[in-house]
């Protein structure tokens, strides 16, 4: 019995609510913050899971199928948190609801985009494709966003939020004003819980489409890959993320590498190894010694140091608030995530506090980390960092063969092992479904390359070893 197509337009449709509802509901806010739709928060959860569930339901009914290399490499994914779960349970006296929650979700959509790539009709790429598509479509809606913000004097409120800090115009968030408008206009952050989130989002969209637009059958559209650009860039730029312009700029810079003859490899070291330095070297720079500093103590006075100083300056410059406070968190909870590797050695399981926790300064320093090598370790030790150097295989094998994948594919190898080489100072994407959610897809796309070179060389010819050991590592 054959699936049933999806080629048709009502299928297109479908699949592109599918993916994106996939991409940003795990991010929403309203899995966050309760709005006057809605009699509680729980029932208003309850909603935005329940429809994700319909939507990848109603697409395996239609394929009644699963592939299943993706969908062992997907349980794969769920496993690892699970195992971080299971390692907080075991260690942690106050191991409750609150703790577990945010874990409980992220298995959740890994479990829906496991499902939903192991039966999709079509090709990984068809999917990246799609993808691609929904954050042009965001950053078309944040530049209409902007244009009547500008027009209209009191922009419409349609999304009314009943509790969280921040109010809604326009089916967007508002957080902070745009710096260059004044306090004329918020920045533009959809429904999304933050504007890094968002923009994070909006950089994978970016690699998606300059690596490769529209695949290898048939030949690239110049003025739809400009214009498609364009609308990135200035969704990017209405989302004001600063986050997201220091990642556009080690985006230029491995672009910069590339355009003078540097091998894919050699520009990855050279980008990772330049981050390290900086991250390690910017409090030594300011400070005049502390990366000498002996003592975890006088490396702390150092940095708090270093925090009121990037305060004065993001506050002056950029007219962001509370930035030394930010900083000084960013900074000691670094140091105090160093301090815990030797203690757990097999991980702690979940690594952050609850909001009350932080309030009251009762948050258990294991608990906390802010970029990936920590987040990995603490969270399952020795098998949390070999399960990183595994995906980080897994995009650099895709991006050495790249003449045997499709364009697309390879930008989302070469997206990810961006996003792994961002936290090194900062994690973006190891706690968001949409990242496990690529590489599944990755991962599919490398098992369907391994496939079809099985087809093309038969058992006795000279290329048969090289396929079979391309599927064993694609599976």
């Amino acid at each position: 019995m054959h699936p049933r197509t999806t080629d048709g337009t009502v299928g297109k449709w479908y699949a592109f609510l599918v993916v994106n509802y996939l991409v940003l509901a795990p991010v929403s806010a309203l899995l966050m913050w309760k709005t006057e739709y809605f009699p509680s928060l729980k029932l208003q959860q309850g909603c935005v899971f329940a429809f994700g569930l319909l939507l990848v339901g109603l697409n395996w009914y239609r394929s009644r199928r699963f592939h299943i290399p993706t969908l062992k490499f997907g349980l794969a994914c769920l496993g690892l948190v699970l195992y971080g779960v299971l390692a907080s349970w075991v260690t942690d006296d106050h191991f409750s609801w609150d703790r577990v929650k945010y874990y409980a979700f992220l298995g959740y959509w890994i479990c829906l985009w496991t499902v939903y790539v192991s039966s999709a009709n079509g090709p990984a790429c068809r999917i990246l494709r799609l993808i691609r598509n929904g954050t042009v479509s965001i950053a078309v809606l944040a530049i209409v966003y902007l244009g009547l913000c500008l027009v209209l004097v009191n922009p419409p409120d349609f999304l009314r939020l009943d509790s969280g800090p921040y109010t809604s115009t326009l089916y967007n968030i508002d957080f902070s004003p745009i710096p260059w408008l004044g306090a004329r206009v918020a920045r533009f952050t959809f429904i999304v819980l933050e504007p890094r989130v968002l923009g994070s989002i909006m950089v994978l969209g970016l690699w998606l489409e300059q690596s490769g637009m529209t695949g290898t059958r048939r030949r690239p559209d110049p003025l739809a890959h400009r214009l498609r650009l364009a609308c990135l860039l200035a969704g990017i730029s209405i989302v004001c993320s600063y986050l997201t312009f220091a990642s556009l700029g080690l985006c230029c810079a491995y672009y910069a590498l590339k355009r003078f003859g540097f091998r894919e490899k050699l520009v990855w070291l050279t980008l990772a190894t330049g981050l390290c330095a900086a991250v390690l070297g910017v409090a030594g720079v300011l400070t005049g010694g502390i990366v000498s500093s002996t003592t975890a103590d006088s490396a702390s006075s150092d940095l708090k140091e270093v925090s009121n100083e990037l305060g004065i300056l993001f506050t002056e410059r950029a007219r962001k608030i509370n930035t030394a406070a930010a900083f000084d968190e960013y900074f000691q909870t670094r140091i105090g995530a160093l301090r815990q590797w030797p203690r757990c050695p097999f991980g702690r399981g979940l690594r952050f506090a609850s909001a009350e926790e932080l309030c009251n300064g009762s948050a258990d320093e294991v608990r906390q980390s802010n970029n990936i090598p920590d987040n990995a370790f603490l969270h399952a030790g020795v098998l949390g960092l070999a399960a990183l150097l595994f995906a980080l295989r897994k995009t650099l094998s895709v991006i050495d063969a790249q003449a045997r994948y499709d364009p697309i594919v390879v930008g989302a190898s070469r997206a990810l092992t961006f996003f792994l080489l961002i936290g090194l100072a900062i994690d973006l994407c190891t706690l968001h479904a949409w990242f496990y959610g690529v590489l599944i897809l990755v991962a599919k796309a490398a098992t369907e390359r391994a496939v079809a070179t099985q087809r093309v060389f038969p058992a006795n010819c000279a290329g048969a070893r090289a396929s079979r050991l391309a599927l064993a590592v694609a599976e």
